[in-house]
């Protein structure tokens, strides 16, 4: 009974770790976006 409490209750659940992931990646999205738009032709990284 413990076991399947301590199961429940694991704040690593494998939707926990998806959800983040996916967090994660739309964050890193949404920066890298940003960043372009903030590039003029006249700051160009040549």
């Amino acid at each position: 009974m413990i076991r399947e409490i301590n199961l429940h209750f694991d704040p690593f659940t494998e939707d926990s770790i998806q959800a983040l992931k996916s967090s994660y990646t739309k964050l890193v999205k949404y920066s890298n976006h940003q960043r372009k738009k903030s590039v003029t032709e006249d700051n160009t990284f040549y």
